[in-house]
């Protein structure tokens, strides 16, 4: 079984401009878009309302952890689109999105419910 608990290395190169989405108090990447306003949280937007006040073409990565699952099924075309947007031609975007199907399984098994 693969280990979950390893850190990953982002692909992203040192010195380019990066962007978290939905990093939260503890952001990997700096700026950090988040809809809370608190602290490691550098813009503060709603992440369902677009465009976000981010240039076209801006970032030359963006990570997203566990927030797209966040957002409503109604907006992710167009929270897709809006990545599409501020993301540079030949720009890295990494969205990590849970299992659910795994950690379901996970627990039940686990007899954790």
């Amino acid at each position: 079984m693969m280990d979950c608990s390893a850190p990953y290395s982002y692909p992203f190169i040192p010195g380019t401009r990066l962007l978290e989405i939905g990093g939260g108090s503890q952001p990997e990447v700096r700026p950090n878009l988040d809809v809370r306003r608190i602290p490691g949280v550098d813009i503060v937007w709603d992440l369902e309302s677009f465009p976000y006040p981010v240039a076209d073409n801006l970032c030359d990565g963006i990570l997203g952890r566990f927030v797209a699952e966040h957002l409503s099924w109604k907006v992710v075309d167009a929270f897709c689109a809006e990545i599409w947007r501020i993301t540079a031609p030949g720009g890295v975007v990494v969205l990590v999105v849970p299992n659910t199907l795994a950690q379901c399984r996970r627990v039940v098994g686990a007899g954790e419910f």
